[in-house]
């Protein structure tokens, strides 16, 4: 992607350097509110080193599962801080995310499995095809839909959690029309966009009263 690659030849070190500033704001911020928000915090820096210092991201499956566990950490960062960390939502929605983001890592290696397989990456794209790929990611929804449904029906959740199933319609409506060579802009929007699909969802939700 070579607009990429000159975006951060010419603004990576000031954005890094910002980025270290937030983030040590960050460290004294959960530190402050206790040992396990801490912890919490420091995930994404570890994640970052085994990705991109140890290189695990050439490992078949490790990188999906090291950008599932930074991304899903992050509604267990936020109870934590609100001290709300072992609530069952809280500990669903943390898995959810965390299996969702496997999910979509799978499908952004679709667009990349030319410089993957230059770079000696193994994905599940490019070692299994797409189809397969794609299947596997309906597969995946599939088991999530099914286990949310289930906790909603024997009462572990509450009937909030219904508005998901707009979520998985979504995923599953980009996910059947995606292919090798689907634009940028798709994935720019589309699928990185499922979160703020979601985001926006909930806030409607909240506005008309339906949550």
């Amino acid at each position: 992607m070579p607009m990429r690659t000159r975006f951060v030849k010419r603004y990576g070190k000031s954005f890094l350097a910002l980025s270290i500033g937030v983030f040590t704001v960050a460290l004294f911020m959960a530190f402050n509110q206790g040992s396990l928000t801490f912890l919490l915090t420091i995930i994404p820096i570890v994640m970052s080193l085994l990705y991109s210092v140890l290189k695990l991201k050439k490992i078949l499956f490790v990188k999906n599962a090291i950008v599932g566990a930074t991304w899903g950490v992050i509604p267990l960062l936020t109870a934590s801080y609100y001290g709300l960390t072992f609530r069952s939502e809280v500990l669903f929605l943390t898995l959810f995310f965390g299996i969702s983001f496997f999910r979509s890592a799978m499908i952004f290696d679709i667009k990349d499995i030319k410089g993957d397989l230059e770079e000696g990456v193994t994905t599940i794209p490019n070692k299994y095809g797409i189809d397969n790929a794609k299947l596997i990611s309906v597969g995946i929804d599939v088991l999530l839909i099914s286990s949310w449904s289930a906790l909603v029906s024997f009462g572990y959740l509450n009937f909030d959690f219904l508005i998901l199933t707009f979520f998985h319609i979504y995923v599953l409506a980009y996910i059947s029309v995606i292919h090798m060579d689907t634009g940028e802009l798709f994935y720019s929007v589309i699928v990185d966009g499922e979160c703020n699909f979601l985001g926006i969802l909930v806030f409607i939700s909240g506005v008309i009263g339906a949550i």
